[in-house]
């Protein structure tokens, strides 16, 4: 039994030994895709400093006003174009004013762009093709054919404490983010990690001179700059949390001119709190099959197999020491071998013992003095009835012969025939006595005892030789 649950123990800890890199190559690269769906993260701002417009045209009031912003990021994703390996998703961002005087949002919108891109549903990273653009303002006519390089929506799988190349739509260009240490959302385990983009001009813009104290019209450059911060869970490289702190203004001949945009964006609390929803499980699905659940099949396996190879190890021996302890009844006690060809009784020369653990030895042959010991019992003979002695009959002589060797021959009288009713039939002859057997000296007779049939052709008994 003991050997049964060892080769069962063996068995078990062989296939987890086996799974654990099915686990880690195989299930977790199947697990870890990106898959098409589409979402909206909202992002606020408060005290965000904007640039008027009206007031700028109008040259009346403050061009420069503090309001609260809200910006809703949609993400849709193009199944036709996108493939097993390749994902494409188009996504649009919409500012509005919340505190505009417009009577609905579309009439308080600050700002709206658009942008198609393609990545590796694999490793997050972008890649190029796929017919990817972009469009500032929503307009056809202003679409611009770009290839993203970096990272756009998200990190790889498995994110590393370094830094990323991260994709900019305002600059259309990367810039490194970098790991600016760990944190916990809502009690999610997230890495932080900050990008910093220097003042770059992105436009140029047609604006009243009056604004740098010139007159007329003058052309100016947008200068933009923004310190971004994103909070990444690293098992699946979702942005949990992200937050901007964006400068953008205007310039012209070296002048700094009013803010367009000047303050901090962040998600909103209940945005973070529903991604940390949709992505804890999926962090914790992906850290049990890419290194919980092969290290812990690793481990027992190969507890497994070492406890079940003792087990049925110890069980093989046990057996065989018990078989060398019942070995044959009749072994000497001198550690002399008798060999087992016929008719030879000679002991071979005797062998060393084997060496065994001290703590076994083979148990005595237990034996009974000769004044003890029981004498093999012998049937009785049966006794065989006295048969008579008779005497031999005497030797006649014979009758002497004709010269030409025959016997004379004897007269035979004449006697009548009695009748017929008076004819008897002559009484049949003694038989003769058997001869005397003759009788073994000191011996008793076993013939009676092993004989088949006795010498008068009569069966002894059932007891018979074969």
């Amino acid at each position: 039994m003991r050997r049964s649950i060892g080769l069962v123990l063996v068995g078990l800890g062989v296939l987890l030994l086996v799974l654990a890199p099915l686990s880690r190559w195989y299930a977790y690269p199947q697990l870890a895709v990106a898959s098409d769906e589409t979402a909206e993260r909202v992002s606020t701002g408060s005290d965000v400093v904007v640039l008027d417009l009206g007031a700028v045209i109008s040259r009346e009031g403050e061009i420069e006003r503090s309001t609260d912003v809200r910006s809703v990021r949609r993400i849709v994703p193009d199944r036709g174009a996108g493939s097993d390996d390749t994902a494409v998703w188009e996504t649009s961002v919409t500012t509005y004013d919340d505190l505009g005087q417009g009577a609905t949002d579309s009439e308080n919108v600050l700002s709206y762009l658009e942008e198609r891109v393609a990545f590796d549903r694999h490793t997050g990273e972008n890649v190029a093709g796929h017919g990817q653009f972009y469009t500032p303002t929503g307009e056809r006519a202003d679409r611009v054919e770009v290839d993203h390089t970096g990272y756009f929506f998200k990190l790889p799988f498995d994110t590393q404490r370094r830094a990323y190349e991260f994709w900019d739509s305002t600059i259309q260009d990367t810039r490194p983010l970098e790991f600016d240490g760990e944190t916990t959302l809502d009690g999610l385990t997230v890495y932080r990690f900050v990008q910093e983009v220097e003042p770059t001009p992105v436009t140029a813009l047609e604006v009243p001179g009056y604004l740098f104290g010139a007159t007329g019209a003058v052309v100016a450059d947008r200068v933009y700059s923004t310190t971004r911060t994103l909070w990444v869970e690293p098992r699946t490289g979702a942005v949990i949390k992200g937050e901007e702190e964006q400068h953008s203004y205007l310039e012209f001949e070296g002048q700094q001119g009013p803010a367009i945009v000047q303050g901090t964006i962040a998600y909103t609390p209940d945005q973070v709190a529903a991604n940390v929803d949709e992505y804890s499980g999926t962090a914790r699905t992906l850290e049990i099959v890419r290194t919980t659940g092969p290290l812990a099949a690793l481990a027992l396996g190969a507890v497994l197999v070492v406890i079940g190879a003792v087990l049925a190890r110890r069980t093989y021996r046990g057996r065989r020491r018990a078989a060398l302890a019942d070995g044959p009844a009749d072994a000497p006690d001198d550690g002399a071998v008798v060999t087992a060809t016929s008719n030879s009784n000679v002991p071979s020369p005797a062998r060393p013992p084997e060496a065994e653990p001290p703590a076994w030895s083979p148990p005595p042959v237990a034996t009974r003095p000769p004044q003890e010991r029981t004498p093999l019992q012998r049937r009785p003979v049966r006794p065989r009835p006295e048969q008579p002695v008779t005497q031999p009959e005497p030797v006649r002589p014979e009758p002497a012969r004709s010269p030409d060797g025959a016997l004379p021959r004897r007269p035979v009288a004449e006697q009548p025939r009695p009748p017929a009713a008076e004819q008897t039939r002559p009484a049949a002859e003694p038989r003769p006595a058997a001869e005397p057997r003759p009788a073994h000296d000191q011996h008793d007779d076993d013939d009676d005892v092993f004989d088949e049939f006795d010498d008068d052709g009569h069966s002894a008994g059932p007891v018979h030789r074969y």
